[in-house]
């Protein structure tokens, strides 16, 4: 079951300050023990600092055997995680335009994210995912607790991101449209 105590939050990026992991952790923290979820942190450690300063809070939360570690994932490992995660938490205070983003919405997995960036073009706040602004962690909070407990509005986010993923980022569909624009490029230098 994707909800309640079953539940798994996955970030996938790197495990440094910008990502806002701290900020991930402090929310799924605030969640009551109903939702005891664990949280699966997919990305490069090189930062060791903010690794320390990330379990530090972790122990102080007493969250220990709820957030794992998974370091870097092959294509393979990921596809696995997405495919038992609850949901995709990206917390970042910067991003471009991230591809795990899309990857969650083609796997069928809801995801929570920061409203900055390229982020709220690709999920429309509310339908194709739900948005929060960076720091905001008692927001961040209540969209995990929203997806996890409401399993009807769970499934409305992720029809609608699916078919959002399938429409736009096929990628038969964004390559013909870069050549679109390339030759249309080209034409108007002429």
């Amino acid at each position: 079951d994707a909800t309640g105590a079953n539940a798994q939050i996955l970030f996938a990026g790197r495990l440094i300050p910008r990502k806002g992991v701290l900020d991930l952790i402090r929310a799924v923290g605030q969640l009551g023990p109903e939702l005891r979820v664990s949280v699966r942190l997919a990305g490069s450690q090189s930062d060791a600092q903010h690794v320390a300063e990330l379990k530090k809070c972790i122990a102080v939360l007493g969250m220990q055997d709820r957030v794992h570690f998974l370091g870097l994932l092959d294509q393979a490992q990921l596809l696995e995680e997405f495919r038992n995660a609850s949901m995709l938490v990206l917390p970042s205070y910067q991003e471009t335009a991230p591809m795990v983003v899309q990857q969650a919405m083609a796997a069928k997995v809801p995801v929570v994210a920061t409203n900055i960036c390229g982020i709220p073009d690709q999920l429309e706040n509310g339908s194709c995912g739900l948005l929060f602004e960076p720091g905001d962690v008692d927001s961040m909070a209540r969209n995990i607790a929203l997806l996890l407990s409401d399993r009807a509005r769970r499934d409305q986010v992720v029809t609608a991101a699916h078919s959002k993923a399938c429409a736009e980022f096929d990628v038969q569909k964004v390559a013909a449209a870069t050549i679109d624009f390339y030759e249309s490029v080209l034409r108007d230098s002429r």
